[in-house]
């Protein structure tokens, strides 16, 4: 199993739009945290209790590694959505791309990410955000824009300058 990404910024933060070589553009569902995640112990219900929101959100990859995305404005109370069965579509250049849905259950991916994070002495804390892994994923070149338009969480858009 893949991890999702972990970001540690602050929520609302979006990432220098550099796309050089971007390879990939990946439609992620944002957990937006309140509180920081126990650790080791993390279960399921540790990582619903501390999400202040979920959000859209766009992460482009290119192949060195490097990263941008951005976070929608749009936060979703853990209480109102079911977000394992979320769906997305994605737009690139104003044509649909790419329809789709969580590969794995995104509460379980953060739940485990968050024990490998604590096994390499790394700790989410509150006010981070953390992508629960791609809902769908598409080529990328630096020009294009994409939005990406999720079933109950709302939109995001990222332009590839």
């Amino acid at each position: 199993m893949s991890l999702p990404l972990f970001i540690a910024e602050p929520a609302g933060y979006s990432g220098a739009v550099n796309a050089e070589g971007a390879g990939r553009v990946c439609a992620q569902i944002a957990f937006v945290l309140a509180d920081g995640l126990p650790g080791a112990n993390c279960a399921e219900d540790d990582v619903l209790a501390a999400t202040a929101g979920f959000a859209p959100a766009l992460l482009a990859l290119d192949a060195a590694g490097n990263a941008c995305w951005e976070v929608g404005t749009e936060r979703v109370s853990p209480k109102d959505v079911d977000i394992a069965s979320v769906e997305v579509v994605m737009w690139r250049n104003g044509e649909v791309v790419a329809q789709g849905s969580a590969s794995v259950d995104p509460v379980r991916a953060v739940t485990e990410l968050t024990r490998e994070a604590a096994a390499a002495d790394i700790r989410i804390a509150a006010a981070e955000v953390v992508f629960s892994g791609p809902c769908a994923a598409v080529e990328a070149a630096p020009g294009d824009e994409f939005i990406a338009e999720f079933a109950g969480l709302g939109s995001v858009s990222l332009l590839l300058s």
